[in-house]
């Protein structure tokens, strides 16, 4: 895996971890008596290079060409990120306040409506 994300459940043990990796997205679930692991399918299907979120119902991943996936708190959808250059790495602080970067110097601003691209001061993967 490359990335997890943990939020915050209603109580003790209702956190969700979410991790993502080359294999795809997965969250850590309850499966009978042990906790597991249970695989999400986005579509279109993610590698997935980094995961993270503002709450356990806002919750993105990113990946190669450009792929954004986010999770609305009960399935992922693609959102359109403008760019075909590999994303490797996500941050929210808030539902409408979330930065990706990537290859190439990428970086992308979300604002809760569409993801738009910075300026970045370099060139080189970030």
């Amino acid at each position: 895996m490359d990335g997890v994300y943990a939020a915050e459940g209603s109580g003790p043990g209702d956190e969700q971890v979410w991790a993502a990796g080359s294999s795809g997205i997965y969250k850590l679930t309850q499966q009978g008596s042990i906790k597991g692991w249970k695989k999400y399918y986005p579509s279109p299907y993610i590698n997935a290079w980094a995961i993270h979120g503002s709450d356990k119902d806002n919750i993105w991943a990113v990946g190669y060409n450009g792929y954004i996936v986010y999770w609305n708190g009960k399935v992922w959808a693609k959102q359109a990120s403008s760019t075909a250059i590999a994303l490797r790495g996500i941050w929210a602080a808030s539902s409408k306040s979330v930065y990706a970067v990537g290859e190439a110097g990428q970086i992308l601003r979300y604002n809760g409506q569409k993801w738009t691209q910075m300026k970045s001061p370099v060139k080189s993967t970030l």
